[in-house]
């Protein structure tokens, strides 16, 4: 048994200077065997002293502890057995707790930074040893240590601890009152718990309240202003609750108010003492927008509908979160999660009517964009906050109720100042684009009211250059200048937004929509008679019919031309691919248009569009504008091949006319004769198929595919018959004949659909969609 003096000598390192580190460490591996020779009889002198009960066993096991602070005398104490044996002190009943925390030294010294150390903890089940020893609270701190030295960086010991429970125990731990005996270690057991949240497997691991009871503990007062404990604690503990299958169990407990009140503290307490420390500001915006996150992940559950109805406490104070004096990262994360909550439309409806969400809403937008004085609208400051505002107003726009309640967003210091803004003046102005034109897109759908007010002139005075500038003007223009690649959403929305305000300007039934339409008119409709849908076929427009439209079409046509612009958006959504849906819905629309002069007249400019033309020919015949139908190959006559609709645009129907267009029969059902159509008035014979077949503008169904496409030709038909009928005189020669042909193979095609899904009823009772 060698002596505590001899036990010194040996452990000096042999003679080495520690100035020279680098070369200590380069030798290390080849000096590793005769260290580990030496340290076998100092673990015989420790193993003698502890059986005999000797109080030198605790000052060997120092002075082994003190050793293994080096980096070459590690691995050596790993083979000649010394770590073994410490793990195995711990295991024993009745040792000291100098002896127990001198052990616990040795075993967290010669596992940092040594994964071959790591490996023989575990081969010796020494992680289940180090975790009774949380236990005991004279060796806690020490303890806690040693379990990062060992879980650090070493996968294996990491996904064994996460096996064994040892989140449970740590967290139980620091959530009771034991937690004043680790409080200098408290930043260590946070990164433990951030070591163990990181594989997948703590979600079934971890005690389903870990979350909670995390954000509780960032509360208790020893904590709640200390900014470093605070962060790491919340960091873990959103880390956890990013895990799906603890959420509905944390909102099921109640843990909601806890979450609120840990977002509120970081927001006003622990962001202002991490003031000046550029981690703890780093880690203060990571924190925060990772909650705001997962608040708004939250507000979507069931669970949270379910557990706070509208009007509980963690709606109000959400709500509470809207108004002055709260803080823009509080109003933006009130936002998001009331934005979630106004999904369904009853929430949504009750949010505006009875607990009046969208007045501070609205203050904030107002606030946002009311701090600039530029001529040229500048990005917010709070960027964000705005964006959020106007994501939860989306939601609220969506009920036909809300939307005239939201009519001040049109007003021009609202969201037309946000479609004014540069693109280009900062990375969240595209966001703020798509978000602002989607918003008002909402708004105006089926609102004459809120179109009213996009299209008033920006001045009421005659004299005044604004006097013919809308806020339509504002619309096309964001539409023209958004990039078909890089904003194609927001180029989309303007499109949808224009065409909303087509669609009330010829379907609406209430007060006028143009500021000077006559409310006297015959039948208070905006633009088109109510009955009947379709003039009968013989039926011919008096002069004063084409001039006035028989209810304001001189001021609609007007308003057409004022906004030139509107054919290239409109256009757009007939020759964009990505969404059929939107396509349909335009063709709709366009059928709508045509039934009266200066709607068809606006039409006629829309087929000009180049690809305009060929998506009509494929939506009526489903074929390729320039493909010519076998049966009629034979046939004299090529009508159309070189004429224009207008400078530079090729007409490419090519398919040739009969002079008689003879009757068909298809399935038993017979296509009138067509003559050749001679501008308004004219063609009555060729629009007599579309006026036998019944057809009047219908509305798709998104989900069937093909019964779109069938709906698409109906509508196509119906807005080629109605073309000839008024704009007849507006089409080249060459573009009449073309829409005989389109409306004969069209007529054919429909008879067709109908005739193989007469079974189903197919095409019976269909009416004009509202």
């Amino acid at each position: 048994m060698l002596s505590l003096d001899e036990v010194d000598a040996v452990l000096q390192d042999e003679g080495l200077s520690s100035q020279d580190l680098q070369v200590q460490q380069w030798d290390a591996y080849a000096d590793r065997p005769r260290r580990a020779q030496v340290l076998q009889d100092v673990s015989a002198t420790l193993q003698e002293l502890l059986y005999s009960g000797s109080e030198d066993a605790e000052k060997v096991a120092q002075k082994l502890g003190d050793a293994s602070r080096t980096p070459t005398w590690r691995l050596p104490l790993g083979d000649a057995g010394i770590l073994d044996f410490a793990l195995g002190i711990l295991a024993m009943d009745n040792v000291s707790q100098p002896l127990r925390m001198h052990s616990l030294r040795l075993i967290g010294n010669c596992c940092a930074d040594t994964d071959e150390n790591r490996d023989r903890v575990l081969a010796s089940n020494g992680l289940t040893t180090l975790r009774n020893q949380l236990s005991d609270d004279g060796v806690l701190p020490f303890t806690i240590s040693v379990l990062y030295n060992v879980l650090v960086d070493h996968e294996p010991a990491q996904l064994a601890a996460s096996n064994l429970g040892l989140t449970a125990q740590l967290v139980t731990l620091i959530s009771g009152p034991r937690v004043a005996h680790c409080q200098n270690v408290l930043g260590m057991v946070g990164m433990i718990l951030e070591i163990l949240v990181a594989h997948q497997i703590e979600a079934d691991n971890a005690h389903p309240n870990t979350p909670g009871l995390l954000l509780n503990l960032t509360l208790n007062p020893a904590i709640i202003d200390n900014p470093s404990d605070s962060l790491s604690l919340t960091s873990v503990a959103l880390a956890y609750l990013a895990f799906q299958n603890l959420q509905a169990e944390f909102v099921n407990t109640g843990n909601m108010p806890v979450l609120l009140a840990s977002f509120y503290n970081l927001t006003s307490n622990i962001e202002t003492l991490a003031f000046g420390d550029e981690d703890l500001t780093a880690q203060v915006t990571q924190v925060r927008s990772t909650t705001v996150q997962l608040l708004s992940d939250i507000c979507y559950l069931p669970a949270f509908t379910y557990k706070h109805p509208l009007g509980s406490p963690v709606l109000t104070t959400l709500q509470s979160w809207l108004s002055p004096p709260a803080n823009a990262h509080l109003q933006a994360a009130a936002c998001l999660c009331l934005g979630n909550v106004a999904r369904s439309d009853d929430a949504s409806a009750a949010l505006v009517s009875t607990y009046k969400i969208h007045t501070p809403v609205l203050d904030i937008v107002s606030s946002q964009l009311s701090q600039q004085a530029d001529a040229v609208p500048q990005p917010p400051r709070e960027a964000l906050l705005l964006h959020s505002a106007l994501s939860l107003l989306k939601n609220l726009a969506i009920p036909p109720t809300n939307k005239p309640t939201l009519s001040a967003l049109l007003k021009p210091e609202m969201l037309p100042r946000i479609w004014a803004m540069d693109a280009n003046a900062s990375i969240q102005t595209p966001h703020l684009h798509f978000v602002a034109i989607s918003l008002a897109r909402l708004i105006l759908t089926s609102t004459p009211s809120n179109v009213r007010i996009l299209c008033s002139p920006l001045s009421p005075d005659p004299l005044s250059p604004l006097h013919e500038t809308t806020h339509l003007h504002r619309v096309l223009d964001l539409f023209i200048r958004a990039d078909s690649e890089s904003a194609a959403h927001t180029k989309t929305e303007a499109a949808r937004a224009a065409l909303a305000v087509v669609r009330v300007l010829h379907t609406a039934t209430v007060t006028p929509v143009l500021p000077d339409w006559d409310p006297n008119s015959s039948d208070g409709f905006v633009f088109r008679p109510e009955k009947p849908l379709l003039p009968p076929p013989s039926a011919v427009l008096s002069d004063r019919e084409s001039i006035t439209g028989g209810g304001g079409t001189t001021r609609l046509g007007k308003f057409y031309r004022q906004h030139g612009a509107l054919s290239r958006a409109l256009a757009y959504l007939v020759t964009q691919t990505k969404f059929p849906v939107l396509r349909s819905e335009a063709w709709f629309v366009f059928a709508l248009m045509s039934r009266i002069k200066d709607g068809g007249s606006l039409v006629v400019r829309i087929l000009q569009v180049p690809g305009v033309w060929e998506a009509l020919v494929a939506s009526v015949t489903g074929r390729d504008s320039g493909a010519v139908p076998e049966e009629e190959k034979s046939t004299s006559g090529n009508v159309g091949a070189s004429s224009t609709m207008g400078a530079g645009q090729t007409d490419f129907i090519t398919s040739p006319v009969d002079s008689t267009m003879g009757g068909s029969t298809i399935g038993g059902n017979t296509v009138p004769d067509m003559p050749s159509v001679t501008g308004v008035g004219g063609g009555t014979d060729a629009m007599a198929v579309v006026d036998g077949l019944g057809l009047e503008p219908q509305q798709a169904d998104p989900q069937a595919a093909a019964g779109m496409a069938r709906v698409d030709r109906e509508n196509g038909l119906v807005l080629v018959s109605e073309l000839v009928r008024h704009c007849g005189n507006e089409l080249p020669a060459s573009r009449r004949a073309a829409l005989e042909v389109m409306i004969k193979e069209g007529g054919e095609l429909v008879l067709e659909d109908r005739n193989s899904d007469s079974s189903e009823g197919y095409g019976k009772g269909k009416g004009v969609a509202r």
